[in-house]
């Protein structure tokens, strides 16, 4: 193990003390990986994870528990009833995939270029991978904001 595996395990473990000290939550083999990658990136990310958990704490008293299906019927209310579904979620990541080589690619594009790939599949494992992508590039672009000269 190299000393930068060392301190992205000590990393870690302090994630898990700050931010789940409290609760009955273990971080999944999935969401270690991202912490211990981004810390090796050079990422400290334990302050932005706990605005986010903040912030799920909000939600959840203000809304309660949420149990809402992956893709709404209303969502697909405003196509054509032959129109195929998944075809519009796959132009939307061929768009972002061709602009990522122009000088126009942003944040935008890679956020939903993963968000449009979590709702392509349909299998809950692959979802929930999908959406920790997500999750992952959201706190890049929190990162990214909080790296800007205010």
């Amino acid at each position: 193990m190299t000393l930068l595996d060392k301190k992205a395990n000590n990393y870690l473990h302090n994630v898990d003390h700050e931010l789940f000290r409290n609760d009955d939550i273990m971080l999944d083999s999935q969401m270690r990986t991202v912490i211990k990658e981004a810390y090796k990136a050079g990422a400290n990310s334990i302050p932005i994870f706990k605005e986010i958990r903040a912030e799920r704490k909000r939600q959840d008293e203000k809304f309660g528990e949420q149990n809402y299906p992956m893709v709404g019927k209303t969502l697909y209310d405003i196509l054509p009833e032959d129109y195929p579904r998944s075809d519009l979620l796959r132009r939307q990541i061929q768009q972002c995939k061709e602009r990522s080589k122009t000088d126009q690619f942003c944040w935008f594009d890679i956020l939903f270029k993963e968000v449009c790939e979590a709702f392509l599949e349909t299998e809950p494992e692959k979802q929930r991978e999908e959406m920790i992508q997500v999750a992952a590039v959201a706190v890049a672009i929190i990162e990214y904001l909080d790296r800007r000269p205010k």
